[in-house]
């Protein structure tokens, strides 16, 4: 059943989430009264759109919105033979919602963590196809890029030290664009290390790295000694991926 819930100020400043069209900030907002109290929800974008968005006449919109939220992180669908369209969950929903009096979810032993997807099936729903579709990223490549960005942005924010969206989205980009060129072939794993190396610096007893604050901003300059350290710190052992991302490969 439908439930009210809370929404945080926060949301509409969040660097992923206040970069999204209106469409997709208010599915996202409504899929938390569809959620039950534990954040899941019916994927079918047939339920979603008669719920959030009654008045349509077709789900066209409402899988791709779907699919949008689901590249930014905002939500997770698995497959399910149970249920057309699969389930649902919103990803941070038990972080940010206090249920007074919660209902057990019916749908929950239904949601299977190994087979979420990360872009609709729908084809016809995809952009990129004819003239149009010219010079436009594939839905893969887009979903990988929002979701390195994702990562990245998350990492700073766990500590609560973002101080100025704009720019640390902007750095943080910057990262990215590094961590591929370092390794084209696992930019994700190389974010990775990056990010754990990073924070080991910052908080540690080096004069020079302590004096440096674990946001974009301060990373963003100083990618490739921080690689550097990640190499060395990681020399003796179990290098082999390592190498593998020096030289490019898979």
């Amino acid at each position: 059943m439908p439930r009210i819930r809370t929404l945080k100020p926060e949301y509409w400043s969040h660097p992923v989430m206040g970069r999204l069209n209106d469409t997709a900030k208010c599915m996202a907002i409504a899929l938390l009264n569809f959620a039950d109290d534990k954040g899941f929800f019916h994927a079918d974008p047939i339920l979603v759109r008669n719920f959030c968005r009654p008045f349509d006449d077709d789900s066209t919109t409402t899988r791709r919105t779907l699919d949008e939220l689901s590249r930014s992180g905002w939500i997770e669908v698995a497959e399910c033979d149970a249920f057309t369209g699969g389930v649902g969950r919103i990803v941070n929903f038990q972080d940010h919602q206090r249920i007074d009096r919660p209902n057990p979810s019916k749908i929950e032993r239904y949601f299977d963590s190994t087979k979420i997807r990360r872009v609709l099936d729908d084809q016809s729903t995809l952009e990129g196809k004819g003239r149009e579709g010219k010079g436009k990223k594939t839905p893969t490549e887009v979903a990988v890029t929002d979701n390195l960005l994702h990562k990245v942005l998350e990492s700073f924010l766990s500590e609560g030290r973002f101080a100025n969206y704009q720019k640390e989205t902007v750095c943080a980009k910057a990262i990215i664009k590094s961590v591929r060129n370092l390794s084209p072939e696992n930019p994700e794993k190389a974010a990775e290390l990056l990010l754990v190396t990073f924070r080991q610096l910052v908080h540690g007893t080096d004069k020079f790295w302590a004096g440096q604050p674990f946001l974009p901003l301060g990373l963003s300059p100083l990618v490739e000694r921080v690689w550097a350290e990640a190499i060395k710190t990681h020399r003796g052992q179990d290098t082999g991926w390592l190498e593998r991302l020096r030289n490019g490969q898979s």
